[in-house]
């Protein structure tokens, strides 16, 4: 049975004569089939897809050392408290007064005379109300319109009808600011 495997194995490689690899160790085996097989391997290794396989494995080799150099650049444990929280003295562009979030006590601890504003709505004119509401009517008509092709012409008259009755009425009620101006030349900006 033993020449019969040795036929074999000589037919299959072209006649030549292998040698059976000794048993003593897998490194002898794996040299003795890098030799057995050098013009097969070497076909392989010099083939498209082996130099595509050895550039994609550069590739991701190069991306894992980025990576990998970038995580070793710096940690946030790595850093101590007072690099984030004091530590050190203020520079030019540091902020070291308050917050607007402390306007009060900011206001408070100088003793500004500012009082916040309280509209008071009791002196509003209920004819310019009104009106106001029209507007407001007309134009949430328009909007319902575009919303409702089907209804769209009656809607549409509607909207237009309440838009110009409360723009034209704000604007024929509009005094102007004359009551407000102190001199020929006060245009009415106030700080």
């Amino acid at each position: 049975m033993d020449t019969h495997n040795h036929d074999q194995n000589q037919s299959a490689n072209g006649g030549k004569a292998v040698q059976q690899p000794a048993s003593n160790g897998s490194d002898d085996a794996w040299q003795a089939f890098m030799a057995e097989h050098e013009d097969d391997l070497n076909d392989v290794n010099n083939s498209r897809a082996a130099k595509k396989f050895n550039r994609k494995a550069q590739q991701n080799e190069r991306k894992a050392t980025k990576r990998a150099r970038k995580q070793m650049m710096l940690s946030v444990n790595e850093l101590s408290n007072s690099n984030f929280v004091g530590g050190k003295p203020a520079g030019p562009r540091d902020f070291t007064g308050s917050s607007w979030l402390d306007t009060d006590d900011v206001m408070d601890r100088h003793g500004s005379p500012f009082v916040p504003p309280n509209p008071d709505l009791s002196g509003v004119n209920r004819g310019r109300a009104a009106l106001w509401a029209v507007l407001v009517a007309g134009i949430a008509l328009i909007l319902i319109a575009v919303l409702l092709p089907s209804w769209a012409g009656f809607i549409g008259v509607l909207a237009a009808l309440c838009v110009l009755v409360g723009a034209g009425g704000l604007v024929m009620t509009h005094k102007g600011h004359d009551e407000t101006k102190q001199s020929w030349d006060d245009d009415g900006a106030r700080v």
